[in-house]
């Protein structure tokens, strides 16, 4: 019988751990900021090449054309990194 109260907790234990906040574990909440910031950075680099290539209103220069290649590169590596966040597992 003394088991039985051993074993057993009382009501206000029950609520002390029953209102305790659940918390995302970091790798999942950094997972949903990468999932969400990376393409958001494509896309704005995206706009940012589109305006040194296409809509130059200053003239072509090689420092254009040099950066542009750069961003470009990065941009690709970004977007890569995008899709392998959006397609891994989130466990």
């Amino acid at each position: 019988m003394t088991r039985i109260f051993a074993s057993a907790r009382s009501s206000g234990d029950f609520w002390l751990t029953r209102r305790r906040p659940r918390h995302l574990p970091a790798h999942v909440l950094w997972q949903w900021i990468l999932r969400f910031a990376l393409p958001l950075l494509t896309v704005l680099g995206g706009t940012v090449l589109y305006w040194i290539w296409f809509d130059n209103v200053y003239g072509h220069h090689w420092g254009n054309t040099i950066g542009g290649i750069a961003l470009a590169v990065t941009m690709v590596l970004i977007a890569v990194w995008s899709v392998g966040a959006w397609c891994s597992d989130a466990s």
